[in-house]
């Protein structure tokens, strides 16, 4: 099956289901948590899928090898997008002078904004106490690097509950969830703490 910026493209008759056929059109694939979504990443041979194979919990380890379905290289960039290619395509390096980074989760990105933007302060922000010591192991190698302990809301000062979910808090939220479980079952509130809420201009 030809890829969609090639030349045979519209012409190219489908050999499959209509949905394998449009996956195989796609450069990047940007899966659910469905049986289909794996599987398909797989036979359309999509060169990058953007998701981690730790969002499906240990149940997917347990039935096939995570390597046939997630790439060696984009585990190495656990980045949804390239940060590389995204500075060079807009001229990032030259027009960042800070970021601040709302939802720190563990700082999994930490090493990519040392490399493109060596120079540039870091601030993550992130209301999960218990996650403190992992993020600090993280941020520590880096001195223009810093963590503000924050609950970020869209009104200052007032006490709201914080839903804290498995898998390190990585889905944690202010918010109940909406469509998420049909696109992550796994991922599921643990417990909820009160917390003083912040806005980012104070």
């Amino acid at each position: 099956m030809p890829k969609e910026h090639e030349p045979t493209f519209l012409s190219t008759v489908p050999r499959d289901w209509i949905d394998l056929f449009t996956l195989t059109a796609c450069d990047y694939l940007v899966i659910s948590g469905s049986t289909f979504g794996i599987w398909g990443a797989l036979m359309a041979n999509t060169p990058h899928v953007v998701r981690p194979d730790k969002i499906y919990g240990p149940i997917v380890a347990a039935y096939t090898d995570s390597e046939l379905i997630f790439p060696k290289e984009w585990k190495s960039n656990p980045m949804l997008m390239n940060l590389d290619e995204l500075a060079a395509k807009y001229g990032l390096v030259s027009k960042v002078i800070g970021i601040l980074h709302g939802g720190a989760h563990l700082a999994e990105e930490a090493p990519d904004y040392a490399r493109v933007f060596p120079a540039a302060p870091i601030w993550w922000i992130e209301a999960n106490t218990a996650v403190t010591p992992q993020i600090i192991a993280v941020i520590t190698k880096y001195e223009n690097q810093k963590l503000i302990e924050a609950l970020l809301c869209d009104v200052d000062n007032e006490h709201r509950q914080f839903n804290i979910t498995n898998y390190d808090g990585m889905s944690s939220s202010l918010l109940e969830f909406g469509t998420h479980p049909e696109f992550s079952p796994d991922t599921v509130f643990t417990h909820s703490v009160s917390l003083a809420t912040r806005t980012l201009d104070h």
